[in-house]
């Protein structure tokens, strides 16, 4: 009787990858659109034609980087910011492999396919790492786990706010649609509800059925966001005197998990890009065009300081920036509409400029005109 032994193994599975491999050590580029599961792998061995490797595991990739980094070659890998953690990223790392997270784009308009989007990525990390154009990637940051799980505690509340606001606003469009439209802001409070419960039991006690299992959803979406403040609190290193008055705690906090770290931006015009409100341009030979702002960045971020502006404008009102825009934020402003929401757009990224500076002790509150918090 013949024993076959089957060779199950990184090396047997893909042939064209080793084949191509000599005695001396190469640098081996690797690009993954990634998926849930896995993704389209393509690869390109010592600056030769692409190599299809079709869809792959994350554990089948694991192990091919792993046999690549034994056998003493340098492998660079890039995927796209996917929305599914970066534990892998993490895992390559850990085993020798230099991985890249790139912000997601359109790489491909007409035609879009896993393979296309791959083939596209692996040009622009060939051309980045071995022509050194370093525009050809949008690589981001990779928050450490400990400043992942914090910054999720900030999102997560954010999205517990819109729950709540959209649970909110059917309760009061049920009322308003049976013709009760005595419905106070936060009408679910456990002070309002009361009073509110008493005069609809007289109106329809109908309604009173359909609002109280929405009034129990709202009290314990309200109680899981507390709670998650509390939390947010204790993540911060919030000191009084040296936050500007209107930056409350929670803000200040949200704000910190989203710029990860202050130092990474090297001067104001990185600041400003990475919340989104750099002008768009569409410019050709002498003729320069600016648009609107692009949005490209941090759109969390750039909430958090537009509701900002709004609570500096009560408790700092000196500040540099109100004071550059008199027709929309003096006491005699007529301005409305679009030209009072450029002005807060323009304030908000004047704020995210003042508080790098701030944070990195390029200033301090008083050369920017803020009074401190206590």
């Amino acid at each position: 009787m013949v024993n076959y032994r089957l060779k199950d193994n990184v090396v047997a599975r893909l042939p064209a990858i080793f084949k191509g491999l000599g005695p001396k050590q190469s640098v081996i580029h690797m690009a993954l659109d990634a998926e849930l599961h896995g993704g389209v792998l393509v690869m390109r061995v010592g600056g030769s034609r692409p190599i299809d490797c079709g869809k792959c595991t994350r554990s089948s990739i694991v192990e091919l980087a792993r046999e690549l980094v034994r056998r003493k070659h340098r492998v660079v890998l890039v995927e796209e910011a996917c929305g599914f953690g970066y534990a892998f990223h993490r895992q390559l790392r850990a085993i020798g492999v230099e991985a890249f997270v790139v912000a997601t784009e359109m790489l491909n308009r007409k035609r879009k396919t896993n393979r296309r989007d791959a083939a596209k990525l692996l040009d622009q990390l060939y051309d980045f790492d071995v022509n050194g154009h370093k525009k050809a990637l949008r690589i981001i940051r990779v928050p450490t786990l400990k400043e992942q799980k914090s910054r999720r505690l900030c999102r997560m509340r954010s999205q517990l706010i819109k729950v709540r606001n959209i649970l909110e606003a059917q309760g009061r469009g049920l009322l308003f649609d049976f013709d009760f439209h005595e419905v106070p802001q936060g009408w679910w409070g456990p002070r309002k509800w009361p009073k509110l419960r008493a005069k609809l039991l007289e109106h329809d006690r109908w309604l009173v059925e359909m609002l109280e299992h929405h009034q129990r959803l709202l009290i314990a979406q309200q109680q899981r966001i507390n709670q998650l403040e509390r939390e947010i609190e204790l993540t911060s290193n919030y000191d009084p005197g040296k936050v500007a008055k209107g930056f409350g705690q929670t803000t200040f906090a949200s704000v910190q998990h989203e710029a990860l770290d202050w130092n990474r931006f090297a001067n104001r015009k990185q600041i400003g890009s990475y919340i989104g409100c750099c002008p768009s341009e569409f410019s050709t030979g002498p003729n320069q065009k600016l648009g609107s702002i692009d949005r490209l960045g941090n759109r969390r971020m750039r909430t958090l300081l537009v509701e900002a502006v709004w609570r500096l404008k009560k408790w700092n009102p000196t500040w540099r920036g109100f004071r550059k825009f008199p027709h929309v934020f003096g006491l005699q402003a007529t301005a409305r509409g679009a030209t009072r929401k450029k002005a807060v757009v323009a304030c908000a990224r004047l704020l995210a400029v003042d508080l790098w500076r701030l944070q990195t002790g390029r200033a301090t509150l008083k050369n920017l005109g803020l009074k401190p918090a206590q």
